[in-house]
């Protein structure tokens, strides 16, 4: 093994923790460092050129770390993220339902069932919008983190409906966003970290294409937004929440499109 081979495994791990975490890479750099025992970075890089080398069981544990911070990962080994809940008074999570063999995505199509101050729910995943639903009651946060949730009864027969209480509304709206957040991180992460951190001149890097700018275009509304707003909202339209594939460089809107760039939402 060459001597620079655990150095450079630390800094990979780094990178894939600033694509799941939506950080610099130079934060990552301080996360790791401090997994590792370090108070920062430049303290953990003077120790290596002194000739310190992480053990095989420290390199594992990092590793866990970093796979954590990325829900779908976290799953596959078990975690299935659910610690993120354990916050919200009254709710219990009883089963996690795994998906059909076959299944390409399993992050969109796992369910969690539990229930809400008594009430039975079933939290899933649909095509990157996040669904809890009970009997009677519905809540979608959609992928657009700029999208407003859609709240709504499903069954106007049953009298007590808990979607109509305010205290139970607020908090399965909280479970939805949480998840709303996991799905978001899972997202980043197998995105370029350019995609999500701007640049020192604010350029970012489309999630799918080549395009770099700082300055993009709608093409269903016709608007113009910073390329930090663009990040910020997963590369949804921040007015319109069109899909990324609407959004492009500003240099690419048609001549008829003069607008200046919207202020920061």
């Amino acid at each position: 093994m060459a001597a620079t081979e655990p150095l450079e495994t630390i800094k990979n791990l780094a990178k894939k923790l600033a694509r799941a975490r939506c950080v610099k890479h130079i934060i990552a750099l301080e996360m790791t460092a401090q997994q590792l025992g370090y108070p920062h970075w430049n303290a953990l890089t003077a120790d290596y050129k002194k000739g310190w080398r992480p053990t095989s069981t420290q390199i594992e544990t990092l590793t866990g770390f970093v796979e954590t911070a990325n829900p779908i990962k976290a799953k596959q080994a078990g975690a299935a993220s659910l610690n993120a809940f354990s916050h919200i008074s009254g709710i219990i999570l009883v089963a996690s339902i795994s998906p059909p063999k076959g299944t390409a995505d399993l992050f969109s199509t796992e369910a969690i069932l539990g229930e809400l101050d008594g009430h039975r729910f079933c939290l899933k995943v649909d095509f990157d919008d996040v669904v809890i639903e009970g009997r009677g009651w519905r809540i979608v946060v959609l992928e657009a983190p700029s999208a407003s949730p859609e709240i709504s009864v499903t069954d106007r027969r049953i009298k007590s409906n808990p979607i109509l209480d305010a205290d139970f509304r607020d908090k399965a709206l909280c479970v939805a966003q949480i998840r709303a957040g996991q799905v978001r991180a899972r997202i980043a992460s197998d995105w370029p970290r350019r995609s999500t951190v701007p640049d020192a001149n604010g350029k970012v890097q489309h999630p799918f294409f080549d395009s770099f700018s700082d300055r993009w275009f709608c093409f269903h509304c016709d608007q113009i937004f910073a390329g930090m707003q663009i990040a910020k909202n997963f590369w949804h339209c921040p007015d319109c929440s069109a899909s990324p594939i609407d959004i492009h460089p500003a240099d690419e809107q048609p001549s008829w499109n003069n607008e200046e760039p919207a202020g920061d939402q």
